[in-house]
């Protein structure tokens, strides 16, 4: 099939797919089943890095305001982290400056 309708609910899409991946020969098949896979691959690890980058981004947060002054409490409702996340934060990061100074 050449053509499939773009404004097709997901259900007569995927069963356009299927008539599409019958009409290919096996190395075809792989092929794509290969690109699937390298897709997906490639999506879980931008969503990885985008979990991580946030998790880094939130833990500078909480060191900068615990170095400003700011009361733990207090960044615990800025961040929405609880109070424990929000101590462990600090003493890894204190123990991590004794390290390197």
């Amino acid at each position: 099939m050449d053509y499939v309708p773009k404004n097709l609910d997901a259900e007569l899409q995927h069963a356009f797919k299927i008539a599409n991946e019958a009409n290919f020969s096996e190395e075809e098949l792989e092929l794509q089943h290969r690109k699937k896979d390298w897709v997906y691959i490639q999506k879980s690890s931008i969503d990885l890095a985008k979990r991580q980058g946030l998790e880094q981004g939130l833990e500078q947060v909480v060191i900068n305001s615990y170095r400003a002054g700011v009361r733990v409490e207090l960044i615990t409702q800025i961040t929405g982290l609880d109070e424990e996340r929000i101590k462990e934060i600090i003493r890894r990061n204190q123990s991590d400056e004794k390290y390197r100074g």
